[in-house]
């Protein structure tokens, strides 16, 4: 009985082990770290102004009454 048990078992235990040995051989290499292969880091280039004017004096503000903005919410309500 476990002859015939083992007779059965072998094809999915040998196909499983072929499958194993195959996915390990097909696995990528696990890439280096920069320190390990001496590799120096893109050089970064110098950073560029997209605007001549500083931020301030792109936008004016005004103030904000906040109790006046929530009395006309209000109002619209009723």
């Amino acid at each position: 009985m476990a002859r015939r048990l083992l007779a059965r078992s072998a094809p999915f235990v040998l196909g499983a082990v072929a499958a194993g040995l195959w996915l390990h051989h097909r696995r990528p290499a696990r890439p280096a770290l920069r320190e390990v292969t001496g590799e120096l880091p893109p050089p970064v280039p110098p950073a560029r102004r997209r605007f001549q004017r500083p931020a301030s004096a792109r936008f004016a503000r005004r103030p904000i009454d906040i109790v006046t903005i929530v009395d006309d919410l209000l109002g619209a309500a009723r």
